[in-house]
């Protein structure tokens, strides 16, 4: 949702599908597994964006155009609030929802 907003607000078009109990990775055409060695981020801050664009640095609160999508995802684990280990893959219809 939080690309989606700003995206509206500027008049282009754009929307959310949600699928049902759909995980990381539900696009994959794979069953579910675990991969002990994924990087995951669940103590990560939101990403906001402001009305010009630019993402909210986490610890400023302040607008930053310098401050972009690569940063934001090297953030968390810099800040110590990523892990390790996701389940990713599909079930049922979940890779032609997503396509």
């Amino acid at each position: 949702m939080r690309y989606i907003f700003p995206i509206v607000l500027r008049g282009a078009p754009a929307s959310i599908r949600l699928a049902a109990s759909a995980g990381h990775s539900f696009d994959r055409l794979e069953p579910v597994r675990y991969v002990s060695d994924a990087v995951i981020g669940p103590n990560a801050p939101i990403a906001y964006i402001a009305d010009d664009g630019a993402f909210v640095h986490p610890s400023t609160g302040l607008a930053d155009p310098a401050f972009t999508d690569y940063d934001m995802a090297l953030y968390g684990p810099k800040e110590d609030w990523g892990g390790k280990g996701a389940h990713i893959g599909s079930e049922g219809d979940q890779p032609a929802v997503f396509r």
